[in-house]
């Protein structure tokens, strides 16, 4: 059985890589709250915090925008990044207990950094790249990318007043909004249906009564884009908000479309 770390009398950045490579960190279990004193606890408490405030700032790096608060803690990257939160606390606590490691960690880690000028800052620095170590290590972004494609209802935070993640996922497997039957942009391509005029709103009215492959044809890039999301549901407002461009533009481009097509409309 190999030795645990916390048992060596030097703990040295060699041993701990070591440790890490030959050891599945994502195995380990997480220790109950009932196990730790209340001082523990809000010790406990404290170093989530911290890695929490650099979880969030390293998923906008990755490009990941949407607040951790419109997901729910059943949401795929949320529940590693809770699992990470308490492992790290468990094994600083562990540490904490440990007169031996204490001062092997204190002496090796701790004291280098106190006797620089700017070691707040330095301490800052090595918490942001340890937490980022953590979640390229279980491909945090990969998961993220995936989670987003196979979305569930379950994912996403209830009481989220706005929660824009959850009206995609909405839109993209129940088409609450759409008043145009069909289940994607491709598929309508693909068969070159006549779209059926129905009861529909202003935005859209440009695609009705017209092949949605003749009007891709003539379209620009940006009025792709724009008839993609009405086909779909998405209000004006929405589609700026996604495109980049003002509400107002969005607006024209749609008049563009159902001036050019206004004899068949």
């Amino acid at each position: 059985m190999q030795k645990n770390l916390l048992e060596e009398k030097e703990i040295t950045l060699e041993k701990l890589r070591e440790q890490f490579q030959n050891n599945d960190f994502t195995q380990t279990a997480l220790r109950p709250y009932s196990e730790y004193s209340a001082e523990e606890i809000e010790f406990h408490k404290e170093i989530r915090s911290y890695i929490r405030e650099h979880w969030v700032e390293i998923l906008k790096d990755f490009g990941i925008k949407n607040p951790t608060s419109c997901f729910s803690k059943d949401y795929p990257p949320e529940l590693m990044r809770e699992y990470l939160e308490r492992l790290t606390a468990d094994i600083v606590i562990s540490i904490e207990r440990d007169e031996i490691a204490f001062n092997n960690i204190w002496n090796t880690f701790v004291m280098p950094i106190l006797e620089k000028k700017n070691c707040d800052e330095l301490a800052d620095q090595y918490l942001h790249n340890t937490v980022s170590a953590l979640m390229q290590t279980v491909n945090i972004k990969d998961l993220a990318e995936v989670s987003k494609e196979y979305s569930a209802d379950e994912d996403f935070s209830k009481s989220q007043s706005t929660n824009y993640p959850k009206m995609d996922h909405n839109k993209k497997w129940n088409h609450s909004r759409s008043k145009i039957k069909t289940e994607s942009l491709d598929e309508l391509l693909e068969d070159d249906e006549d779209i059926v005029q129905q009861d529909l709103d202003a935005e859209s009215l440009a695609i009705t009564n017209v092949t949605l492959k003749e009007i891709i044809e003539k379209a620009d890039e940006q009025e792709k884009e724009i008839l993609k999301m009405l086909s779909i549901g998405c209000t004006q407002s929405e589609i700026a908000k996604e495109i980049g461009i003002s509400q107002s533009t969005v607006s024209k481009k749609i008049a563009k479309i159902r001036e050019t097509y206004k004899d068949k409309v």
